[in-house]
């Protein structure tokens, strides 16, 4: 005999209300030498600022599975990140999932990124040098708001990657990759 599950949620109201008042900065410059009698060199390094938000509001889960992998990588990776095969599935067709889901959300993302490593400045009669190092900024901002997920297997996969040196690879890819490759 078949098994039935019978599933009923009939009311859920998510109410979210953000405000994201995100500032990241990376400074290296603004450097001032007064050297009136001699010679001077401003040597600055390199400024990265990142900012990687993610809001997940009003995320209503009915006989489902999530799979949601976040992943920040500043640098160099060596190596392969190996996730869960997207096409493996246990989705539930037949478990009578009845929702009346009200979803309401307002959400403000107010984000700086800002990396400086100018602005220097040298006041001298000598000899003079500025060398500067690199500026880098970046903002990953992903939103996933008033979702529903009934009787589904969803796989969510957010990398932000900064001089990412590597692969992403689901453990389906990998294994069709190995049966693929000569012995």
């Amino acid at each position: 005999m078949d098994s039935v599950i019978n599933v009923s949620v009939t009311n859920v109201n998510n109410y979210a209300y953000i405000t994201n008042d995100v500032a990241s900065q990376a400074l290296t410059g603004q450097n001032l030498i007064q050297s009136p009698d001699q010679s001077a060199a401003i040597t600055t390094g390199n400024a990265f600022s990142a900012v990687s938000l993610l809001n997940k509001v009003n995320f209503t889960v009915v006989n489902s599975q999530i799979h949601l992998v976040t992943i920040n990588i500043f640098g160099n990776l060596n190596g392969n990140i190996i996730l869960p095969d997207a096409n493996a599935s246990t989705n539930c067709a037949d478990c009578g999932v009845d929702i009346n889901a009200n979803n309401t959300a307002a959400v403000t993302n107010n984000l700086s990124s800002t990396a400086d490593t100018g602005n220097n400045s040298i006041v001298a009669t000598g000899s003079a040098t500025i060398s500067t190092g690199d500026a880098q900024s970046t903002i990953n901002n992903i939103n996933v708001i008033n979702t529903n997920v009934l009787g589904l297997t969803p796989k969510f996969y957010i990398l932000t990657t900064w001089e990412l040196g590597t692969e992403i690879l689901s453990a389906g890819e990998i294994l069709t990759r190995a049966m693929e490759e000569p012995t």
